[in-house]
């Protein structure tokens, strides 16, 4: 039997605004030709974000945040329910969310306006390096 050490919590929330320092965008298109499919193109938009937390997790303060298109509008099995997740907490917090296409359209265009500064993001505390994304926001403000 495994013990837990008291006082934590694996769904314990944790909370981080973000400043963003840079961005790269880039899209790609390719053939998907899956058995028993009909061939199909599809074409793959992503923005990476990289930035600094104002708090750091595990004594890493860099986040690179990888934004993508997913239309799908309920969340998968896991609990708590979640929009993304961080699939890597060394040498950076590597976060991967995807946004439906109008929202994620906003969120490239604010990026390539140079409106985007800021995020914020609320995560279930890392356990073996992955945590889910509960909440992710982008603002050219420092929310309060």
């Amino acid at each position: 039997m495994t013990k837990r050490r008291p006082g934590v919590r694996r769904d314990e929330v944790l909370d981080r605004s973000v400043e963003i320092s840079s961005m790269k965008a880039s899209v790609s298109r390719h053939a998907d030709a899956r058995k028993g499919c009909e061939p199909r193109i599809e074409t793959n938009p992503w923005l990476e974000l990289r930035g600094f937390m104002d708090e750091p997790v595990r004594d890493v303060q860099v986040v690179v945040m990888s934004v993508h298109v997913d239309d799908r509008t309920v969340p998968g099995p896991a609990r708590p329910a979640a929009v993304g997740a961080i699939v890597k907490t060394r040498p950076d917090l590597s976060v991967v969310v995807g946004f439906p296409q109008l929202e994620f359209d906003r969120v490239w265009l604010m990026a390539l306006l140079g409106h985007l500064k800021f995020a914020h993001l609320l995560f279930t505390r890392p356990h073996r390096n992955t945590a889910l994304v509960i909440s992710l926001s982008f603002s050219s403000e420092m929310e309060e």
